[in-house]
């Protein structure tokens, strides 16, 4: 009895969601690495904690095709204005630097 006493008058105090500080971290952009890595985060905390984590690994697939989607689309863009430079085009818009 003494001992639940004791436990109960020295408890540390329990923290409200007010007095947590949000930190301030650098934004780093998303890179398919980094959402691979995200990916595998994902997966292991779904095997641990089950069904929990589906709404976010599936996020992280979504935003991985997306990623890749618009790596693809540049890496055509850049073909696309290389072939039409190499062919002898003329410049199909007048850009002003």
């Amino acid at each position: 009895m003494k001992a639940q006493a004791y436990v109960t008058q020295h408890r540390e105090p329990q923290h409200e969601a007010t007095d947590m500080k949000m930190v301030n971290v650098p934004h780093q952009p998303l890179t398919i690495e980094r959402l691979e890595r995200a990916l595998v985060v994902a997966a292991q905390l779904m095997e641990r904690h089950g069904p929990l984590m589906v709404p976010i690994f599936e996020k992280l697939e979504r935003e991985l095709a997306k990623v890749k989607s618009d790596q693809d689309a540049i890496g055509r863009a850049k073909k696309l204005l290389e072939s039409y430079e190499m062919a002898g085009g003329v410049k199909a818009i007048a850009l002003k630097t």
